[in-house]
This record gives structure tokens, C-alpha cells and sequence, in this order.
């Protein structure tokens, strides 16, 4: 009974600390219906942080917006808040208010592994080498986030370092056999090795049939590889899979000018 107990406290307080985290795993195995009514409860909540995340998640980033500053203000300790604010602001397209907020998290909590990796998001953004040494840093700060594993086997794709991708990428995949964007490093490498079809691909299917973010992934590393028309295939086929990727929209449209296809 108090192993049961103990269990329910800890559930409970897992939704506390990021009440989001449900919904947004039914929308990475790409059960968007599901998802979609899951942040719809999340809006219509009491709490003003599980309001952000219901907001987010339906793709009203202003209002979601309004609720993390509603939330903030309850709660001016919470690091976690701040971290989770911090990346809407990035997928958003402003890195310097992510980055004010990930380090208020910091001053607030000092080894806060999720705002370190915030912090090593932004530095991979802008090819910045620190990027490497933030995300080894959220790793020894949380051994199991799996994000920062996937973070650095991205980046050592990026420094075309595919045999180091591959290792990284492969040790995700043990921490979460549903690491789909180290599944996503491993597709790249296949394309540019020109392994068509790609057993990653047909892996990523099994989880999520409409991950737009492997493919925008993939067109992004082709890119760097001046591999341009099959880049922008890429990004298609992201966009195909999911319409609401803008980072991929804009990476589409930069790259159909570099062709002289405006």
C-alpha cells in the first residue's frame, strides 16, 4: 500500500513539474488527434503553467506566452518554468530572450541540467563550438537526458565526424530505444552515403509515420554538404509530413534562392 502510495506521489509530481510531457508524447509518436485533445484539457486547466503548455502545444504561442508570464510570477523560483519558457521563445525564432531565460533558471538553480542544454541549443544554432561542452555538461548534470545525447551526436555530424555521429546516436538509442532524432542522425548518414531506402527511415515509421523532423534533419546536413537539390527534397518531404515545421519552411525558402528558384 505505501509502495502504491509512493508511486501516485511521484507520478503527481512528475505533472507538476512539467505538465506537458504526456501530451507531447503522444505528438512524438505521432498520434496528433490524441495529442491535440490532450493540450486542449492542458488549456482549459486551473494551473497558468499547465495553461502555457496546452496553449503551446495548439500553436497559440502568443497566448501561451501570456500563461508563462502568469506562471512566472506565481511561482518566481521555479527553474523549471523559466527552462520550459525558454524554449518556447526558441522554437520561436528568439534566441536572446531564451537564452535571459535559461539563465535566470541557472541563478535560480546552478546545475539545472534542462537549462543547460538550452544554453547548448542556442551555441549549436550558431555553430558556436562551446555547444559540444554545454551539452557534455547537461549530461553529467542528468546522465539520462536524452536530448543532450542527441545534441551531440548531431553536432559531431555537423563537424562530418560520422563515425563519432553514429557512436553517440547509437548510445541514445540505448538510453531511450524511441530516440527518433538520433534515428535521424543515423538517416542522414545514409543519405549521404546514398543508402536508399534507409533502414532508419523505415525505424522512424514504426514510431512516429509523420516525424517531419528527421527529414528536416536530414536536409540540413545534406545542405552542409552542398548536396542542395536533395537538401530541399528533404525539406519537402519534412513539410509533407508536417506543415507546422517553419524552422524547415524557412530552411526550404533560403535554400530554393540559393538555387535561383525565388
Amino acid at each position: 500500500m505505501k509502495f502504491c502510495v509512493a508511486l501516485l506521489l511521484l507520478a503527481f509530481s512528475a505533472l507538476a513539474a512539467d505538465p506537458g510531457e504526456s501530451c507531447r508524447t503522444l505528438e512524438r509518436r505521432g498520434k496528433r488527434n490524441e495529442a491535440n485533445a490532450c493540450f486542449k484539457k492542458l488549456a482549459a486547466s486551473n494551473s497558468a503553467a499547465a495553461r502555457a503548455e496546452g496553449l503551446w502545444g495548439l500553436r497559440e504561442y502568443k497566448a501561451a506566452n501570456d500563461q508563462f508570464k502568469v506562471a512566472v510570477a506565481q511561482q518566481p523560483t521555479n527553474a523549471d518554468l523559466r527552462v520550459r519558457w525558454g524554449r518556447l521563445f526558441l522554437e520561436r525564432f528568439n534566441p536572446p530572450e531564451a537564452q535571459t531565460l535559461f539563465k535566470e533558471a541557472l541563478e535560480i538553480q546552478p546545475k539545472h541540467a534542462g537549462a543547460t542544454l538550452g544554453i547548448a541549443l542556442i551555441a549549436s544554432d550558431g555553430f558556436d563550438k562551446q555547444a559540444v561542452e554545454f551539452a557534455e555538461q547537461a549530461l553529467q548534470l542528468d546522465p539520462k537526458l536524452v536530448e543532450a545525447q542527441e545534441l551531440l551526436a548531431k553536432l559531431a555530424l555537423e563537424d562530418s565526424n560520422e563515425a563519432k555521429a553514429i557512436e553517440l546516436a547509437d548510445k541514445a538509442m540505448k538510453m531511450a530505444p524511441d530516440a527518433l532524432d538520433a534515428m535521424a542522425v543515423r538517416l542522414a548518414i545514409d543519405l549521404l552515403e546514398d543508402k536508399k531506402p534507409s533502414e532508419w527511415e523505415v525505424r522512424i515509421n514504426a514510431i512516429n509515420p509523420v516525424y517531419g523532423d528527421a527529414w528536416s534533419l536530414a536536409g540540413h546536413i545534406l545542405v552542409l554538404n552542398r548536396r542542395y537539390e536533395e537538401g530541399i527534397a528533404a525539406y519537402k518531404k519534412a513539410l509533407e509530413l508536417d506543415p507546422n515545421l517553419q524552422s524547415a519552411r524557412a530552411q526550404l525558402g533560403m535554400n530554393l534562392m540559393r538555387l535561383g528558384e525565388e
